[in-house]
């Protein structure tokens, strides 16, 4: 169940999307097409998507390399595997769930929201660059930390050591840090099953 105190329609419940065995949207859900519809992005709705690589929709090579992996993976075993990730907004921070089957016709991927919260006013806003400029950050897609000072933290905390305070925009770059990156090394070690990890 979706905890907060102050939900946005968007940040309700579950959305649906089913693909192919080459990673082509065969359909998406309702809930779907009223998310895209309320963010204003028509074209991100059933009409336009169907038929397009889902890996088209993701950001930085190894990002799209990590949920292919983890696509082909499921497909290949049949296992089912919970992803626990983020998806923030500039005014709020979302933990999501990916749950990932395989069903005859491919995959079926249920992202369930778990709990949304305010993100502090303090903290800079993100600004995904596609060239690599010296000041550029590296970025998690999917658990949001940063890294900084050698290592892999979150946002604030890295802000609180001195990387940046307030609203102006902070150059990344996304990426999957070493703890996402895990799992990516586990799916091709041995067999898995239903296995979650922690951002």
């Amino acid at each position: 169940m979706t905890q907060t105190s102050d939900v946005d329609v968007r940040d309700m419940g579950s959305i649906t999307i089913e693909l192919d065995h080459a990673l082509a949207i065969r359909s998406v859900d309702h809930a779907w097409d009223l998310r895209a519809d309320s963010f204003g992005a028509i074209e991100c709705t059933s009409r336009f998507v169907t038929g397009t690589s889902i890996l088209t929709f993701i950001t930085g090579g190894t990002t799209r390399y990590f949920y292919e992996r983890l696509y082909r993976w499921v497909i290949d075993t049949g296992q089912t595997v919970r992803l626990p990730y983020r998806c923030d907004a500039p005014d709020r921070t979302r933990h999501m769930e990916a749950l990932i089957e395989r069903v005859p016709e491919g995959l079926r991927c249920v992202h369930t929201t778990l709990c949304v919260s305010p993100r502090p006013a303090t903290l800079p806003r993100l600004a995904f660059a596609s060239t690599a400029p010296l000041t550029i950050v590296p970025f998690c897609s999917i658990c949001m930390s940063v890294s900084w000072q050698n290592r892999w933290m979150n946002l604030q905390n890295a802000c609180e050591a001195g990387l940046q305070l307030g609203p102006s925009a902070l150059p990344v770059a996304c990426t999957v840090c070493l703890s996402c990156s895990h799992l990516r090394k586990r799916l091709t070690s041995g067999p898995l099953t239903d296995h979650s990890v922690s951002p």
